[in-house]
């Protein structure tokens, strides 16, 4: 299907990236499948492009090699492959399997001179063995722009564009997209309420960090 590495990464690992990082800005439905659809995508693109790159680079070009290069990719290898199976056999695993992957959103709090105001945003959540559950759109992220950076290095790529997770900053009132607004919009439209993770988080201006309930 893909001719060589570069076609990959053009038709497969950015494409499919950009879909999951424009789609988790935007979209306004908790508990569809659309947007953990476009995270599994990426994962696994992510994670099958090291396989690309092995007639580069040989054997040597592991799982454990490129993790050691970029942390990240492990997680995004345990999530796509607990897409297939139930749960994570190998012994450094990072989650329990499928049963880690949560459908949520975050409400996070926010304050300005015009007074207290908050922001609904959908997420695909990872529940870890160890840690506190966290944005899959965070390690992909990573992983993303390693691989970017990596290509360009090698001088297979001549042009690059690296994105960043905002998901840790705070949200001024004035940027946030009106579907994203908890101030004026109800809350997100969702299905299987029952099924679905709730974040609450407020942000400290002071420590620049959110402390949550």
């Amino acid at each position: 299907m893909f001719s060589d590495h570069i076609d990959y990464y053009y038709q497969a690992v950015k494409p499919n990236f950009e879909e999951y990082f424009e789609l988790s800005k935007t979209i306004n439905e908790v508990g569809g499948n659309q947007l953990p659809d476009a995270a599994m995508k990426s994962a696994g693109s992510l994670f099958h492009f090291r396989d690309h790159l092995l007639s580069l680079y040989g054997d040597s070009f592991s799982r454990k090699y490129v993790a050691s290069l970029c942390s990240d990719f492990d997680i995004v290898g345990d999530v796509y492959n607990s897409t297939k199976h139930k749960e994570i056999s190998r012994k450094e695993r990072l989650i329990q399997g499928s049963t880690s992957i949560l459908k949520g959103f975050f409400v996070s709090r926010f304050k300005d001179e015009m007074g207290i105001y908050q922001v609904h945003r959908p997420a695909v959540l990872i529940k870890p063995l160890k840690g506190k559950e966290f944005d899959f759109l965070k390690p992909v992220t990573n992983v993303y722009n390693f691989w970017t950076k990596f290509m360009y290095d090698k001088g297979l790529l001549e042009k690059v564009d690296y994105y960043t997770f905002e998901g840790d900053s705070p949200v001024s009132r004035q940027s946030v997209p009106k579907s994203l607004d908890g101030m004026k919009t109800e809350m997100p439209r969702y299905k299987k309420a029952e099924d679905l993770l709730l974040i609450i988080r407020t942000y400290d201006y002071i420590n620049n960090k959110f402390i949550y309930e």
